[in-house]
């Protein structure tokens, strides 16, 4: 893990080790997930320091974390005292206008939800030092905690996505599995067949290269009967086509 630490802090990932996808995950738990399934977290994140986490997520996306933080930061020691309504909340107009000269970069949104921005592909509902709800009030991985923490792991599932990605191209299985996934959507049929069902429209992978290789053989065989049909008639309305015109100039 240190080495691959080490490797994250000098902004190196290499999809093809497939090293989140082979990762230990924990499963955590928070009141009401997000996650119907619940919520887990990549081992590296109970094993590295909140500086590393910070340096990795700096190294990977122009020193964002950084960044926000100072934002966040200075959100907290100067909210209090911006102008309030007569219900003594913070008036709208000043918190776009804080926003807008503290956030040069514009990564914070000032016309829809004022206070939102997306990280790692996860949109943050506030500037909050602990780690909000989603927008539906579910639980994240690490609401209520420290907001780097979030962060991180939602960098660790970028780069698992990644990997994921990258595995379902490349992996000699996985082609296959995706090439039935393709024959199974163009011809609509399954042989009444639970796992072929399973594994083109739910999703199922947990199949042997010896299955998948009697499914793709059936596909050719429909393939192969659609083409010499599909020949037969063509020709057949060919001749039909000649034969219209010969009567044509008979009559004629």
């Amino acid at each position: 893990m240190i080495k691959l630490i080490e490797s994250l802090k000098e902004g190196k990932h290499n999809p093809e080790n497939l090293t989140f996808l082979n990762m230990k995950k924990y499963g955590i738990y928070k009141n009401n997930p997000y996650m119907s399934n619940g919520l887990e977290i990549f081992a590296i994140e109970k094993e590295i320091s909140l500086e590393d986490k910070i340096k990795i997520i700096d190294i990977f996306d122009n020193n964002i974390a950084t960044y926000m933080l100072n934002i966040i930061n200075k959100w907290d020691d100067e909210k209090d005292s911006l102008p309030k309504d007569k219900w003594d909340n913070i008036k709208t107009v000043s918190v776009k206008a804080w926003i807008k000269r503290n956030d040069p970069l514009n990564k914070i949104d000032t016309e829809f939800k004022i206070g939102k921005y997306y990280l790692f592909e996860r949109r943050f509902e506030s500037l909050n030092i602990k780690c909000p709800s989603t927008e539906y009030g579910y639980s994240m991985e690490y609401t209520g905690e420290y907001i780097v923490n979030q962060w991180f792991h939602n960098l660790c599932m970028m780069l698992y996505k990644e990997e994921l990605k990258w595995f379902k191209e490349n992996n000699p299985l996985q082609i296959k599995i995706n090439k039935v996934k393709k024959l199974g959507n163009s011809y609509g049929v399954v042989f009444n067949c639970k796992l072929l069902n399973d594994i083109i429209y739910n999703q199922e992978e947990n199949v042997t290269e010896e299955q998948i290789d009697v499914f793709l053989s059936a596909y050719e065989a429909i393939k192969k009967c659609v083409a010499e049909q599909t020949e037969v008639i063509s020709n057949s309305l060919d001749e039909d086509i000649m034969y219209q015109r010969l009567n044509c100039k008979q009559r004629g």
